[in-house]
């Protein structure tokens, strides 16, 4: 047998018997979860915080308020940090143990919310999340497009989701910013309610209060400005300009 085979021999019997190696997995894992949802929400509306940072299923609370998890109950060396300015976990404490879980709060005030995990050689983090919360009313334009429905010019409903306006606040007012008069009718859970409001500037130019708003408002109106060279027939379509109108919203 040629030198170069026993070589390649030896190399593979030694490959063979010498002991296996692991890495450990790194402490803490490189997945680091957490999720704060919503993040725009009126005073004391409901917000779920979550984190996972392992590992495996992670270290977490049980109802009789055990930690469960393994290995041997949580006998890892991850530790997780969560804290809130100003704290808002005051009444249910996060145990540093407590790598995966999840709390209820219901912020008042702007809250930030930072999430942290350690462990033997290094850190993760912080993930950083902020709650933003609406405290005083809003004022916003909402547009109506011109369409044809079918032969007659019309207008669109207003959108009134809004990614900038938590879903728990209210319609409480519509305005009209133009120089010519605009119809308006609100969908509320008394029925509909239509308002001819005045140009900007006339006293009849918002619709006062409104309440239990259903999300839908419809408009229109006659002026020239916005129906000139419109047109709708089997032949052509040509909706009419858009107008505006100005929604006042509020957290009740």
């Amino acid at each position: 047998m040629s030198r170069g085979n026993l070589l390649a021999l030896s190399a593979l019997a030694l490959s063979l018997t010498a002991p296996a190696c692991f890495l450990a997995p790194p402490s803490p894992p490189n997945t680091w979860q957490s999720e704060v949802e919503p993040t725009l929400i009126c005073p004391g509306d409901e917000v779920t915080v979550t984190w996972n940072a392992g590992p495996w299923s992670g270290c977490r609370r049980n109802a009789a308020g055990e930690f469960v998890g393994g290995p041997a109950n949580c006998g890892h060396p991850t530790r997780i940090a969560v804290r809130s300015t100003p704290d808002v976990f005051t009444a249910d404490p996060i145990d540093p143990r407590e790598t995966a879980g999840s709390r209820t709060i219901r912020p008042v005030e702007n809250t930030s919310i930072s999430f942290t995990a350690s462990g033997r050689n290094d850190t993760v983090g912080p993930l950083n999340h902020v709650v933003s919360v609406m405290t005083e009313a809003n004022i916003d334009s909402g547009w109506f497009y011109g369409i044809c429905d079918g032969r007659r010019p019309s207008w669109q409903q207003l959108d009134l989701d809004k990614s900038w306006i938590p879903e728990t606040a209210e319609l409480i007012e519509l305005c009209n910013p133009n120089d010519f008069r605009v119809t308006v009718s609100v969908a509320t859970d008394g029925g509909i309610r239509t308002f001819d409001l005045g140009a900007a500037g006339d006293e009849s130019a918002c619709t006062g209060a409104l309440d239990g708003v259903v999300r839908q408002v419809s408009g229109s109106t006659r002026s020239a400005t916005v129906t000139a060279g419109s047109g709708c027939s089997g032949v052509l379509a040509v909706p009419p300009r858009p107008f505006r109108v100005l929604e006042t919203w509020s957290c009740s």
